[in-house]
């Protein structure tokens, strides 16, 4: 899938997130998201708790110029079932990937869950400036982001 808008022309620096959680317990390894052309600069992948603790951090490298970006973790990150993370990057120059309305409802794709609009305060989070937690919601927005979850490191 590719988002509606892959370059929004908000061209301010923003820090861009997905709530979710996992059925069960398992690692996170890394991060993705999708840049659309405009979306240039340095680019930080993060793993928060839904409290703002950030658990990793990752610099994207190697981009292409536009589609899906992954970066991984030095090391996996363990997250315990039915425990609500935050995934997120964040963007120097803004022109990020967004569809809105979108988590109207919420997103199930085993084992991972991403929170609808009606549940623990919307999906879809941001916040400009630097780098920081995402902790606001706008229209139920995607701003595409995503995780790379493993059961078990081999």
């Amino acid at each position: 899938m590719i988002p509606t808008i892959t370059s929004h022309t908000d061209t301010r620096a923003v820090e861009l997130g997905v709530k979710f959680r996992a059925d069960q317990d398992g690692y996170i390894t890394g991060i993705r998201f999708y840049k659309g052309i405009s979306n240039t600069g340095t680019h930080l992948g993060h793993l928060w708790t839904i409290n703002g603790n950030l658990l990793a951090e990752v610099m994207f490298v190697d981009e292409s110029s536009e589609g899906w970006q992954t970066a991984t973790f030095a090391t996996p990150v363990p997250i315990l079932a039915n425990t609500t993370y935050v995934a997120s990057y964040h963007t120097d120059t803004g022109y990020y990937s967004v569809d809105r309305p979108y988590f109207t409802n919420g997103y199930y794709s085993s084992p991972l869950y991403a929170y609808g609009s009606g549940e623990i305060g919307g999906n879809g989070v941001y916040r400009y400036g630097l780098s920081d937690f995402p902790n606001q919601t706008y229209n139920s927005s995607n701003y595409w982001v995503d995780v790379i979850y493993v059961e078990s490191i081999q």
